[in-house]
């Protein structure tokens, strides 16, 4: 099933001084998108490779994988383009055996796998797909990451992930985390629809500041928005 994510993003091009929108559409993955994500996951081996990390190798994730998180309707995907350039996997409800250290325990989501393509880094795309995720009406979203993945532990810090546990393995640090939703976000996140419309304008004062005709503007910008509901 198909569905927007009601994401608007903008890049400024300073050069020919114009505003290029678009919609990145977010959506469960289906199996006709493998070859773009084992594209993706060999490109993220190589990087983390480089970086010396020690997250995934060879063997793990591998296609037999990422062909079951695609079965299972769990995958979430983000396409540009009509290229797949994110990805994570659903669990919900995910039993634990440290259930205890969680605030919430009840309907609850567990994600992993998430990967965003080394050429669309720091463009939001691994902020979209958590945000759909948060918008299918769990109370509490769970994750694991590690600290020296440092891009990571940054994302959810600022997304408002807490680290419930931590647990030291070899010179790593596992970090389990934890985010409690809050109840007031509808079913269609119009909340997030609002956030953004702010920093849209915001991205705009920054480009124009005073020289911007907010008048000629508003009725594009809101139009774009509505295509969000």
């Amino acid at each position: 099933m198909w569905s927007f994510s009601g994401y608007i993003d903008i890049i400024l091009n300073e050069r020919y001084n114009n505003i290029r929108v678009w919609f990145e559409l977010v959506r469960i993955g289906q199996i006709d998108d493998l070859n773009d994500i084992m594209e993706m996951l060999n490109l993220c081996k190589a990087d983390m490779k480089k970086r010396k990390l020690n997250i995934w190798n060879e063997d793990y994730p591998n296609q037999k994988i990422i062909e079951d998180d695609l079965k299972s309707n769990g995958a979430v995907v983000c396409e540009v383009d009509g290229k797949v350039v994110a990805f994570l996997v659903m669990y919900p409800n995910h039993p634990d055996p440290c259930e205890e250290i969680y605030k919430c325990h009840e309907n609850y989501c567990l994600i992993q796998r998430v990967m965003v393509h080394p050429l669309y880094r720091r463009h939001g795309y691994a902020q979209e797909i958590l945000a759909f995720v948060e918008k299918r009406g769990y109370s509490s979203i769970r994750l694991l990451t590690r600290n020296t993945n440092t891009y990571s532990v940054n994302l959810y810090t600022k997304l408002g992930y807490k680290v419930v546990k931590s647990q030291r393995k070899g010179d790593e640090i596992m970090q389990t985390c934890e985010k409690i939703l809050k109840g007031w976000l509808d079913e269609k996140g119009n909340i997030y629809i609002i956030r953004y419309s702010f920093f849209i304008c915001f991205k705009l004062m920054l480009a124009y500041g005073k020289n911007y005709n907010w008048r000629r503007r508003s009725n594009f910008i809101w139009n774009g928005i509505r295509r969000c509901f």
